[in-house]
């Protein structure tokens, strides 16, 4: 059966939420925040319940398959379209990196007055899958009603944040040496790191850890030695006495 123009368009939206979590994720709570009462009873609980992007594109199918809306699922999408335009995406989040994730979500908080969005109906923060976290504060930043300047600066202050961070956490117990070796010798040492695909501080202080592990091997076997030695039972004690077989110096000298 071909379908008409409206439905070809709301299949079209409908793919597109499919295909955009971050942009269903901004719609679904822009209709949370300003239209509520228009959702049924059990609409809202499924939005309360509302932790993964399928359920949300299956919520705003849901709701937009009525003709009584009052507004329109293109009109969001258009608004949507001018707030990406103007915000780009953290591409540089791992949204698998779980350090990283919570990093994002509390410097998104703290660097933006925050206190207007309440997502602890959600789920709690603590359980809450990844990717949630991720989409509330990228949500918290695409609402933000700042300047795309000021947008674009706070990005870039956040990425050098997260590499100074990622970098004192990486030499953090650690200790600057410095030492002098021959040309030929640092050569050789930037060869055979990258030969075992390490850094040279990571191969050097490998290099160190397998010494350790040796002498320490070794000086574990010499003390095992040494106390077999010291419990092995003499053929004779410290203060015995030998006493020679009776006659013994009385044999005759070609005999002795």
């Amino acid at each position: 059966m071909k379908m008409n123009i409206e439905e070809e368009r709301f299949k079209y939206q409908t793919d597109y939420l499919k295909k955009n979590p971050r942009a269903c994720f901004w719609i679904l709570q822009k209709l949370r925040d300003n239209f509520l009462d228009s959702f049924s009873q059990e609409q809202r609980v499924s939005i309360a319940c509302s932790n993964n992007h399928s359920l949300r594109v299956k919520i705003l199918c849901d709701y937009f398959s009525s003709p009584e809306t009052p507004i329109s699922l293109s009109s969001l999408i258009s608004e949507w379209n001018e707030i990406e335009k103007k915000t780009k995406p953290f591409q540089w989040i791992d949204i698998k990196n779980k350090d990283q994730v919570y990093w994002f979500y509390m410097h998104i908080r703290r660097k933006i007055n925050s206190n207007n969005y309440d997502f602890t109906a959600i789920t709690d923060l603590v359980h809450m899958e990844l990717s949630e976290l991720y989409y509330i504060a990228h949500y918290i930043f695409d609402d933000w009603s700042s300047s795309q300047e000021s947008k674009e600066l706070l990005q870039i202050k956040m990425k050098k944040n997260w590499e100074q961070k990622k970098y004192r956490d990486k030499v953090k117990g650690k200790k600057v040496l410095n030492i002098y070796l021959e040309s030929k010798v640092k050569d050789e040492l930037k060869k055979l790191a990258k030969e075992n695909n390490k850094t040279i501080t990571d191969f050097v202080e490998n290099l160190i850890q397998k010494e350790v592990k040796l002498v320490n091997e070794r000086k574990r076997r010499e003390e095992n030695i040494n106390k077999m030695n010291k419990n092995r039972r003499p053929l004779l004690g410290k203060d015995a006495s030998f006493s020679p077989p009776e006659g013994l110096f009385n044999l005759p000298k070609k005999y002795r």
